[in-house]
C-alpha cells in the first residue's frame, strides 16, 4: 500500500501502514464472521491498519487521501485483480469502499476515510477469481428487481436464504438488515 496524498498532512506526521492480525483477535473475528456471511468462507483476506500521527496524536488530513494498492501480486500462483476493499470500525462493521482501477499501472485506488482499519478480501472459487456481483441481485439471476427485495426480507425475517450475500448489503454498512430491505425497495421502485 501506498499513500498517494501525504501532502494533505500537515509536514512532520508520521503515517503508519501496517498488517494486523492477532492485535486485536475480537476484531479479527467479527471481520471474519462479516465477511463470511457477505463472501462465504473460501475467502483470503488481510487487515490493515493506516494511522497518521504527529507529536504522538492522531490527526487527520486536509482533505482526501487516496491509497494505492498493486495488485499485481499473486495468491497460489494465480493473477488477483478482482479484489474487495472495506473500511472497518473499532467494532469490526464492515463499509464497503469505492475503488478506482488503474489497469495499466495494475492498481486498486481507494480514499481513507475516519477509520483506522481497512480489510483488502479475495472470495476464492475453483480459479482463484472473485464473482462479480451486482448490488441488490441477492437472488442471483442477475437482475435487480421485486425478486430480490422479496428475497432479502425473507432473509432478514429468517424465513428465507440468500443465494447471493455479497449483494444484500445494499447500504454498505457492513451488515445485512431491514434497512436494506428498505435501500434495496427504493432501489427497484426509484424512490429516494
Amino acid at each position: 500500500l501506498n499513500v498517494i496524498d501525504d501532502d494533505k498532512y500537515e509536514k512532520g506526521t508520521l503515517i503508519t501502514i501496517k498488517r494486523n492480525f492477532s492485535e486485536n483477535s475480537e476484531l479479527t473475528d467479527a471481520i471474519r464472521r462479516s465477511l463470511y456471511s457477505r463472501l462465504g468462507e473460501d475467502i483470503e483476506f488481510a487487515i490493515i491498519s493506516i494511522t497518521a500521527e504527529k507529536n504522538g496524536k492522531k490527526v487527520q488530513p486536509d482533505g482526501k487521501v487516496r491509497i494505492s494498492f498493486d495488485y499485481s501480486r499473486v495468491v497460489d500462483g494465480e493473477p488477483v485483480d478482482d479484489l474487495l476493499f472495506f473500511s472497518c470500525d473499532a467494532n469490526g462493521k464492515l463499509t464497503k469502499l469505492n475503488v478506482t482501477d488503474d489497469k495499466q499501472n495494475k492498481l486498486k485506488i481507494f480514499e481513507l476515510n475516519d477509520d483506522e482499519y481497512y480489510v483488502i478480501a479475495l472470495a476464492l472459487n475453483g480459479d482463484n477469481q472473485s464473482t462479480e456481483v451486482v448490488l441488490g441481485d441477492v437472488n442471483g439471476d442477475g437482475e435487480v428487481n421485486n425478486k430480490d427485495v422479496v428475497a432479502l426480507f425473507r432473509y432478514v425475517s429468517a424465513s428465507g436464504k440468500l443465494e447471493n450475500p455479497d449483494a444484500a448489503d445494499v447500504n454498505s454498512d457492513g451488515e445485512i438488515n431491514n434497512k436494506d430491505v428498505v435501500a434495496l425497495f427504493r432501489m427497484v421502485s426509484k424512490v429516494r
